[in-house]
């Protein structure tokens, strides 16, 4: 991306642990041996080629705004009690030691639509969907929520916790639900199923206007 765009003048925005290493360690599908990979930025994405390229990272936990009605949410603080636990197992190399990993990277941002109100877009919610809309219901001052976007790792969450994080978001007053990526079949079914109409699946290419999809 930095590449396409050809500046000298970037700004890469991020958590002060964009550059730690973290791996992630299971039994793999199809060998059924015992496999670790990296996760984060790997390959060619380090920091020197980061800012050989024309980037420089800055690096923040604190939410702030990055222009006005855009909010970076930062690190999200954990105050929901069913989503404490990272909902993705993995560690982080720091300090020369393998620690559990908190995954306090994973972050959001939130829109503010004049008339409309907030729309929050997530990216893999590890942290929590209920907490990561709260934190953006906390430092935009916007208490209306209508449509939260993005993928919310419940892929194998219980049905518990499905529950739970449904009946979060209609507490919350949340009118409209897109998900894909991580948040798995099972979940997006039981969203489909009490979300109706306002629930859609994320794909590829799609557009979310305010006119149409949003309004």
């Amino acid at each position: 991306m930095l590449k396409a765009i050809g500046r000298l003048d970037i700004p890469v925005l991020a958590h002060p642990s964009l550059f730690e290493a973290h791996v992630v360690a299971g039994i793999g599908p199809k060998t059924r041996n015992w496999l670790t990979r990296p996760i984060g930025l790997i390959g060619e994405n380090t920091e020197a080629s980061i800012k050989q390229q024309g980037g420089f990272p800055t690096l923040v936990k604190n939410p702030f705004e990055l222009m006005p009605g855009v909010l970076w949410a930062g690190e999200i603080e954990r105050v929901t009690d069913f989503e404490m636990n990272p909902t993705l197992s993995t560690r982080i190399i720091k300090n020369g030691e393998i620690q559990k990993d908190p995954i306090l990277d994973d972050t959001a941002i939130a829109i503010n639509i004049s008339d409309y109100g907030l729309v929050v877009v997530s990216g893999c919610s590890h942290s929590g969907i209920i907490n990561i809309v709260k934190q953006c219901i906390k430092y935009s001052g916007v208490d209306t929520v209508k449509t939260v976007i993005g993928g919310f790792h419940l892929m194998n969450a219980n049905a518990e916790r499905i529950h739970n994080t449904i009946d979060a978001l209609k507490e919350l007053k949340v009118e409209k639900i897109y998900s894909g990526h991580c948040t798995g079949f099972k979940a997006e079914t039981m969203f489909s199923n009490e979300f109706v109409d306002a629930y859609e699946e994320l794909h590829s290419g799609k557009v979310i206007q305010q006119s149409s999809d949003i309004n």
